[in-house]
């Protein structure tokens, strides 16, 4: 079961593996008894889909019209269960193994969807996907969008993105935005990303100001006669040793020695190196 929601290979047909998933996903969280009772009232005339078999299109919509009304559903809210089955339960696991061979981590999951179609076309030959476009907005934000007629694929994406988020313990927000000329779109926000990202920059400025601050003691400890004839490499920090040895009451006093190469000075700044640098 691979595909999710009805999708006509023409205007008039529907692939049967669409409608098999439709029955499963019934018959697996909600009871068999109560998918009997939706092919009674949706008049099938029959129980079991044939998932290589084709039907027509009106079908599909007649048995999610009786589910909607059975379960007190939108029908988006409904095509999101059905994602959320096909990547969830233990009666679909090959389906979300699949899906895993997209990536080792969401965000690469999230790249290989483009490629689905193509993936299912190689597993049933007569099945078609809507056209599924990724655009990378930033490290932390995408959007998907789904193109496909009859529309409602978006909301079933919807059910499987959150379901591949959880099973890949990735911390995402979702938003869906409805059919509009043609397409659905998928916002995804994946907030450990934004954390990280939002972490580096705060301590990247931090950083900057502290460097910053350093600089300027340090330029002005230079200033000092003692300092400046200190030869210590670029990489000492001079404001943080100028820091030290001020703290220490020391500098003054060090400042005294020859600046070319006091025993004193070049010692006690010496140690103030090897203590913080």
């Amino acid at each position: 079961m691979l595909c999710i929601l009805p999708q006509r290979r023409d205007l008039r047909q529907m692939h049967g593996l669409i409608n098999r998933t439709i029955q499963g996903f019934v018959s697996d969280t909600r009871g068999e008894a109560l998918w009997r009772e939706v092919a009674e009232r949706a008049e099938l005339g029959f129980v079991e889909f044939e998932a290589m078999l084709s039907y027509d299109a009106e079908v599909t919509e007649r048995v999610l019209r009786v589910l909607c009304a059975e379960l007190n559903l939108p029908l988006e809210a409904l095509l999101e269960d059905i994602g959320t089955y096909l990547v969830s339960h233990e009666n679909t696991e090959a389906v979300r193994r699949l899906l895993r061979f997209g990536g080792v981590d969401f965000v690469e999951f999230l790249h290989s969807l483009e490629d689905l179609p193509d993936r299912a076309r190689l597993a049933v030959d007569d099945l078609r996907l809507p056209q599924l476009e990724l655009c990378e907005h930033a490290m932390d934000h995408f959007s998907l969008t789904v193109t496909s007629q009859p529309v409602g694929f978006g909301a079933v994406m919807l059910g499987v993105l959150r379901a591949m988020a959880d099973d890949y313990g990735a911390l995402v927000i979702l938003e869906y935005f409805p059919a509009s000329e043609g397409s659905e779109r998928i916002e995804i926000q994946l907030i450990e990303a934004a954390l990280r990202r939002v972490a580096v920059l705060s301590l990247g400025r931090a950083q900057d100001e502290r460097h910053a601050a350093d600089r300027s003691r340090g330029s002005e400890y230079r200033r000092c006669a003692g300092f400046d004839g200190c030869v210590l490499s670029d990489a000492c920090d001079f404001g943080r040793i100028g820091a030290y040895c001020a703290c220490r009451c020391d500098f003054a006093e060090a400042a005294r020695e020859p600046a070319s190469g006091g025993p004193r000075f070049f010692g006690r700044v010496r140690a103030a190196q090897a203590a913080i640098c």
